[in-house]
């Protein structure tokens, strides 16, 4: 909750209302007044606003200084403290007198800062009725200004203005104005000096945010259920004080009409009474003029809520009529103007304003503090008030563009580098990368160099073996087969170099006891075809160990048939050869009789060696399927023991 404080003054004394205001509430701390004494009612003697104790407390209980009863129970200390400081120079000025007096009844019941509020009377203000085509609300500012500065006779370009739409219908929108000086401006700082002003509203206008905040729940809560609503009908607010009355007709919480007359403070009792229903007749006679008036039937008086009694009547005959209006209880003067309206059928209801708020003690006079509340009460849902001359309505600023394409352009910077700088760490990030698939690449590339020939060498056996159905082993075998034995030849290197002309080749070198060893081995493999040897011959060893020449030498295997490959197996290769490998099954056996129909058998005497590629001819391109030799069993070797037993 916020504290916020409210206050206004009249010609005779000077009110505040201290209150916390919430978001569904209004709570009153502490509610106060004092007289003001003027030049004019100075003591000539002693130029002093009081000359003794006696005559200051005669001072304040002329004033009537009412406050509510503080938390601490301390009223009695408050109301004895003084509400109007002594000054020596009596020669001051209106306005500085009034803010004397102002100071020190906030200084007295000790109010700490708070937001300012201040309500404004009719006679610091100038307030104008104008009627204008409706247009767009946001034209009115310029509208009423322009009409104001040639209509007003005091109004200056510049000074505050606030204006307000009246309830109305038809093809123009009633508008009314209301502009201050900036002299009164600055009386008004002045007054509340050292203070800031927070809002300056109109007490009338005031008036109308209290009703429609509290008073027409209040109202409605009070007729029975088939009652009209509050806002379906006007009605009119009347609110006094020492020397003015505000007369308001509203409906729903919407001006309709206003109007402000003056009344002498020293005018009371029945001509006082008189003179209000005087007026509240006439406005009731201008507000019937009004297009969209439906006859008030009631009026509601800011006051008191009890009912006359005969102690008060007691009270009332004994009251000093002499005194101010302010300083007298605003009883009489109700209770008159009730009998007088009643006659012409109006009926008026009081209210306590005091009634919709949270507040302890009661006070006196309670319709005098109704602006100070309706203002609070306006504050309470944190919107604008109807009037207020330090925040008046404005004509909404037009958009800025050169605003808006700044902002455009700061805005396609900031992504502009948010993009820079990412695509800078994702540049780098890829980089990084790039860097390490290359070194990945270089070491691929280096092991694929130094593989390479070895995967060569290798493939020429694969495309050897998918070619023919030969293994390059089985041509390796079949080689060292040929090669005479030791010790008429070693083999000092035997490997396989690659294909030379889709053939496979190998390297062999060794050494030979003589020549003629040399020889059969050359034979060996060059008599049948199935090998070409390129050498440059045997040389001679001068010391070889018991060999005579070495030699180094390029075999080139010869496609040839696969029985080729048998005859220089063992017998026992030869069996093992035919005998079904451990992996074969009924599948298998399908197979190679399917295989067998379709392809031409090879002789078993012609079956491949080791490879186990037997009974079929080999078609290039594919891999040959694995069968057996059937019906013939398995040969046994004899054993040396067998062997001597049959001898």
């Amino acid at each position: 909750m916020s504290r916020i404080l409210a206050i206004d003054w009249d010609s005779k004394e000077v009110r505040f209302v201290l209150a916390q205001v919430g978001k569904n509430a209004v709570r009153v701390e502490k509610t106060g007044s004092a007289a003001i004494v003027f030049e004019d009612e100075l003591s000539e003697e002693t130029g002093l606003i009081a000359s003794s104790e006696e005559e200051l407390a005669a001072t304040q209980e002329t004033g009537g200084s009412d406050r509510t009863e503080s938390a601490s129970g301390n009223d009695e200390s408050a109301q004895g403290d003084s509400a109007v400081e002594r000054v020596k120079n009596p020669k001051v000025s209106r306005v500085e007198r009034i803010g004397q007096t102002l100071r020190a009844l906030l200084k007295s019941e000790r109010i700490p800062s708070a937001k300012l509020l201040v309500g404004a009377s009719r006679a610091n203000v100038e307030v104008l009725q104008l009627d204008f085509p409706k247009v767009d609300e946001q034209d009115y500012p310029d509208l009423v200004r322009n009409r104001v500065l040639t209509e007003s006779t005091t109004y200056l370009e510049g000074q505050p203005l606030d204006f307000l739409p009246l309830l109305g219908s038809g093809p123009t929108q009633r508008v009314m104005s209301v502009s201050t000086s900036r002299t009164q401006l600055s009386d008004i700082k002045t007054i509340v000096s050292p203070r800031r002003v927070a809002r300056i509203e109109l007490r009338a206008a005031a008036l109308v945010e209290f009703f429609r905040d509290s008073l027409q729940t209040t109202v409605t809560d009070e007729e029975d259920d088939s009652a009209e609503p509050t806002d379906s009908f006007p009605v009119m607010l009347v609110q006094e004080v020492c020397d003015e009355v505000n007369l308001v007709v509203c409906r729903g919480g919407d001006i309709m009409y206003l109007r402000t007359f003056r009344v002498p403070p020293e005018l009371a009792g029945m001509e006082r009474s008189d003179r209000l229903v005087a007026e509240i007749v006439r406005t009731l006679a201008v507000a019937v003029d009004h297009p969209d008036s439906a006859p008030i039937e009631q009026i509601y008086f800011f006051g008191k809520e009890d009912v006359k009694s005969e102690s008060d009547e007691e009270s009332s005959d004994d009251q000093d009529t002499s005194l101010p209006a302010s300083t007298q209880n605003d009883f009489d003067t109700t209770q008159a103007i009730q009998e007088q309206l009643a006659r012409q059928g109006i009926s008026l209801v009081r209210f306590n304003p005091f009634s919709s708020v949270v507040s302890e003690g009661e006070v006196e006079r309670p319709g005098r503090f109704a602006p100070l509340l309706g203002m609070l009460l306006a504050e309470q849902e944190q919107r604008q008030p109807l009037i207020d001359l330090i925040h008046p309505r404005k004509k909404p600023t037009p958009p800025n563009y050169i605003l808006y394409l700044v902002a455009i352009i700061f805005f396609v910077l900031c992504l502009a580098g948010y993009g820079w700088y990412w695509s800078r760490e994702e540049l780098a990030s890829q980089k990084k990368e790039i860097a390490k698939l290359e070194k990945q690449r270089d070491q691929l590339a280096s092991f694929i160099r130094n593989e390479q020939p070895l995967y060569q060498i290798l493939n020429t056996a694969i495309q050897w073996d998918t070619a023919y159905g030969v293994v390059v082993l089985d041509e390796l075998r079949d080689i060292t087969l040929r090669v005479p034995k030791a010790p008429e030849l070693i083999v000092t290197r035997l490997a396989y170099s690659g294909s030379v002309r889709g053939r496979p080749a190998f390297i062999i070198s060794g050494k030979v006891a003589s020549s003629a060893a040399y020889q059969r081995f050359y034979q060996n493999l060059t008599s049948d075809g199935s090998h070409t040897i390129q050498t440059a011959g045997p040389k001679k060893l001068t010391s070889g160990g018991g060999f005579s020449h070495e030699f180094s030498a390029q075999i080139f295997c010869q496609r040839r048939p696969m029985a080729a490959y048998w005859k220089n197996l063992p017998v026992s290769v030869q069996q093992i050869s035919n005998m079904k490998p451990e992996f074969y099954d009924f599948q298998t056996s399908r197979a190679a009789g399917r295989s067998a129909q379709t392809k031409p058998q090879v002789p078993a005497s012609g079956s491949a060696p080791g490879s186990m590629r037997t009974g079929q001819n080999v078609v290039p391109g594919t891999i040959p399927q694995r069968t057996t030799v059937p019906a013939t069993k398995p040969q046994t070797l004899p054993t040396p023991q067998a062997k001597s037993q049959g001898k």
